[in-house]
């Protein structure tokens, strides 16, 4: 990853912005366990597409959120209640 940071800082910082404004939230252990899969991933090879497959409410808008901070991430969604969280 050279010089980026890890998904997880992404993840502590969206949870520090949605805490100022609905009070405390933190990131899940399982949202924590794929960020670092996805930074494993993204360190071993060059793939430029990654899919996350998850139940609802897992948590799969902030690993999206953290990707896009991070890397300027294109964020797809067929569910257009979703939408407004990735603005």
């Amino acid at each position: 990853m050279g010089s980026k940071k890890p998904l997880r800082y992404y993840l502590d910082e969206i949870a520090a912005h949605l805490s100022d404004v609905n009070g405390k939230k933190v990131p899940t252990i399982e949202q924590y366990k794929a960020a670092d899969d996805i930074d494993e991933i993204i360190n071993k090879n060059e793939n430029k597409v990654i899919l996350v497959q998850a139940p609802t409410g897992s948590g799969k808008t902030w690993i999206a959120a953290a990707l896009g901070l991070r890397d300027g991430a294109s964020i797809l969604t067929v569910t257009a209640n979703l939408q407004h969280q990735y603005l």
